[in-house]
């Protein structure tokens, strides 16, 4: 699945990736322009050829902070990086300087239309065809067209927003404007291009984003989550993770519900599952995560993607790496332990969990037994040490998105079991595998009548001729 063809990413998909890129940005020709400008603006014998290498150095540098600056603006907005996107970026990261005469909202504002991406439709492509009366469901095609046009709304959304390959040629574009052009500040200016470049990424995404997005993926990965403890967990949990995975992904244009899932569908399954707090009240009790937390979860759990224009798999994520991402967020979070649940004499985890969930306004709270709850452990954020193996916090993370799952899809039903919610779950499997399996066949049927009034299009503009 992973373009590294590997279980991490490592030094050598971030260089092709970024290889990829540059062939495409550094010929651009406002990229270009600006860098010549720059160049004649500072004389430093650099020619045009070293400035675009040692800026292409710097990308790879910091290709990991882009990336995850993208996929975070992304997730943290509609899906994509629109006009509203990066007017939150550039307001965020101090980006903006109205005292300027170069980074001012509206100039701001050109860069981001010069470079967005937007094609008009070609001739006919707004309007839907007209099936073959012969053979066709009337009701299958009327819901087919109906797909077909909010497929259609979803890649005109997609044509107005940046792709990371149209992202990366903003943040050249900007740098060089800020640090390059900008003679209000003498004192920050920078006399060549790669300069700017550094003291975009380093002054202004991670001075004001997430530590997180700067870190590389793979530390986490080798540390805490590939261990013979972990993969002998999910190895036991796979098949019911997997069908979770399944009923939370919507399908997407021109293909089943498999493999991607979206940010917005990994928020509403935590949410289902009860492990989300909200950022305004985050008692000590509470043992969820905030959205924003899960969201970084989230991001840092892709591998990184070739291929900058595919949207949907660089902002997407596939099972591996949902698997990955429960793991991070079982990392940042303050699960209780087996042996405080039996101290406190809890019959689950679910049971603490939503007790947590509604006395979270209170200061103090017991269990059953008289002892007092634990309080939040300082363990549970990003960036900060832990305390406990993996594998344990994932194993009551687990048992407690499965319990809460039961409660979700049978409310008000038998009491959960293991073997309960894996029939369940199966059942639920069975019927999207039919669900998906008559929308492939419905699309073959109006396809073939489609090809076959083509045909006889064909035929009889043959017959008719001279």
């Amino acid at each position: 699945e992973a373009d590294s063809r590997e279980f991490q990413d490592g030094a050598a998909v971030v260089k092709t990736a970024v290889d990829e890129l540059w062939k495409t940005v550094s010929k651009k020709d406002r990229v270009l322009f600006s860098v010549k400008q720059v160049l004649k603006k500072f004389p430093q014998g650099l020619t045009l050829s070293n400035a675009l290498s040692k800026m292409m150095d710097t990308i790879v540098k910091y290709f990991v902070l882009i990336d995850g600056v993208y996929a975070y603006i992304c997730v943290m907005g509609e899906g994509a990086i629109a006009a509203e996107e990066y007017e939150n970026l550039l307001s965020k990261c101090d980006i903006m300087d109205e005292g300027s005469e170069k980074v001012t909202y509206e100039q701001c504002m050109e860069i981001f239309n010069s470079t967005m991406l937007w094609k008009k439709d070609k001739k006919g492509e707004r309007g839907d065809s007209k099936a073959a009366d012969g053979g066709v469901d009337k009701a299958a095609e009327k819901q087919t067209k109906k797909k077909k046009g909010k497929k259609r709304k979803e890649k005109d959304s997609d044509m107005r927003a940046l792709s990371r390959t149209s992202f990366l040629e903003v943040l050249l574009q900007l740098a060089i404007a800020k640090y390059n052009n900008n003679d209000r500040f003498k004192k920050i200016r920078c006399q060549d291009p790669v300069s700017a470049v550094e003291q975009l990424m380093e002054q202004n995404l991670k001075m004001y984003l997430p530590v997180a997005l700067a870190q590389a993926r793979d530390p986490f990965r080798e540390t805490r989550l590939y261990t013979k403890e972990m993969a002998n967990l999910l190895k036991t949990h796979q098949r019911r993770l997997f069908v979770i995975f399944r009923l939370y992904t919507r399908p997407k244009a021109g293909q089943d519900r498999l493999p991607y899932m979206l940010c917005d569908e990994w928020v509403r399954m935590l949410r289902d599952m009860h492990l989300l707090v909200p950022k305004e009240r985050q008692p000590k009790f509470l043992e969820g995560v905030t959205e924003e937390e899960a969201k970084l979860c989230f991001v840092q759990s892709r591998m990184l993607v070739i291929d900058a224009d595919d949207r949907l798999r660089v902002n997407g994520i596939t099972f591996v790496d949902f698997l990955e991402a429960l793991g991070r967020l079982s990392d940042i979070s303050s699960i209780v332990t087996e042996d405080e649940l039996r101290e406190l004499r809890y019959a689950n985890v679910m049971v603490y969990m939503l007790e947590c969930e509604n006395n979270a306004s209170k200061q103090h709270i017991e269990g059953p037994s008289g002892r007092p709850h634990p309080t939040r452990r300082r363990s549970a954020h990003i960036n900060t040490p832990k305390t406990r193996p993996l594998h344990e916090k994932m194993k009551m993370m687990l048992d407690a998105t499965f319990r809460f799952a039961w409660v979700h899809l049978e409310p008000g039903k038998l009491s959960f079991t293991d073997s309960r919610l894996s029939s369940k779950l199966e059942k639920l499997n069975k019927e999207m595998e039919a669900e998906d399996a008559d929308q492939m066949s419905t699309q073959t049927r109006i396809l073939g009548a489609l090809l076959g009034r083509h045909l006889e299009g064909d035929a009889n503009g043959a017959n008719q001729a001279p």
